[in-house]
């Protein structure tokens, strides 16, 4: 393997689990509080890094090449359609989990 390509590889992956360190508190964000600024910074650059990543996989590629098809930009736009539509889906999960959680312990009391 090229240096070059195990850099970028490297970089990939430590910008991940910088994301994934950021968001770690929330997995007790019920029990203990979280510090707002860094769950907040993780969610802005996990926004981003996804962002980039969907842009990369499904738009570049395509406007790269001089002929395009009808079809494959269907595909595409279908396929980020679908995407966005399960990002959305889970967020909605779990903020309804948390609130069910919530309303569960005030009823508790």
């Amino acid at each position: 393997m090229k240096p070059r390509k195990l850099y970028k590889i490297i970089l990939k992956v430590l910008k991940w689990a910088v994301v994934f360190w950021l968001l770690y508190p929330l997995r007790n964000a019920m029990n203990e509080r979280v510090d707002f600024t860094r769950v907040v910074f993780g969610i802005l650059l996990f926004v981003i890094f996804s962002g980039k990543m969907l842009y990369d996989r499904l738009l570049a590629p395509s406007r790269s090449q001089a002929e395009r098809s009808n079809l494959k930009d269907v595909a595409s736009l279908f396929a980020m359609i679908v995407i966005v539509a399960l990002l959305i889906g889970v967020v909605i999960l779990f903020v309804g989990l948390m609130i069910v959680n919530m309303a569960k312990e005030g009823f508790d009391q």
